[in-house]
């Protein structure tokens, strides 16, 4: 598994999670885009900078109301567009207003995953936010490539979570683009495997995979408690 440049794995036998997979490895996923055209960033500085203004916004905002948005949608944006009117002190890590949507979501996933569950027990601290319903069949056939391929890589991350939620929990304990992030996601490599369908690759932004795996994790303890 190569960290510096993406994600690539090859599935292992196991657990299969398969669902509109060919939609989610669509280059909106690879090379997310904003409707600006904006990017993620992708060189080491901008990278940390980026999660460091994403957990600012998230320890100093009430970005908890994302989770249960459907991703990618107008209501989606409109959030991430409120919690980004942000005191300043936030604006010191630099101005990523123009990122994929998803990137700030990830942050505050990351954030709300750590502040309302013990990692170690997986149990609930207090109240969790409220998550969104998956899309019944029908519906979810009528959403946009986009909204598709997220849904698909967070029903991914609640498979990882489920199979080694503690290395889930080391990952998103980790700062980006360290020794902890990288061993984290080696550890992780046997139930990143195993959560693929047999024959499919694997290839996403290793920034972006945090926050799936934050939202899945989080949608799997959030469930768990409630069963």
């Amino acid at each position: 598994m190569r960290i510096a440049i993406g994600l690539m794995l090859l599935c292992a036998s196991g657990t299969a999670w398969s669902q509109d997979f060919a939609v989610a490895q669509m280059n909106s996923v690879r090379q997310p885009t904003t409707a600006t055209g904006a990017e993620l960033p992708k060189d080491d500085a901008a990278i940390i900078a980026a999660a460091n203004f994403g957990r600012c916004i998230a320890a100093r905002r009430d970005g908890a109301k994302m989770l249960g948005v459907l991703p990618e949608s107008v209501r989606d944006r409109r959030l991430i567009f409120g919690v980004t009117m942000t005191p300043e002190i936030c604006s010191t890590h630099g101005n990523f207003f123009e990122l994929a949507p998803s990137f700030l979501r990830g942050s505050v996933a990351e954030y709300q995953l750590k502040r309302d569950f013990d990692l170690v027990s997986g149990k609930a601290l207090h109240r969790p936010a409220k998550i969104f319903d998956l899309p019944q069949e029908g519906v979810r056939s009528a959403l946009k490539a986009n909204q598709k391929a997220v849904l698909s890589f967070l029903e991914y991350g609640r498979c990882v979570a489920t199979v080694d939620l503690q290395n889930v929990s080391k990952l998103v304990s980790s700062n980006v683009r360290t020794a902890e992030e990288r061993t984290a996601f080696k550890n992780l490599a046997p139930a990143l495997s195993q959560c693929l369908a047999p024959g499919m690759t694997l290839k996403v932004n290793p920034f972006k995979l945090r926050g799936y795996l934050a939202e899945g994790a989080y949608r799997y303890l959030t469930s768990k408690g409630a069963s």
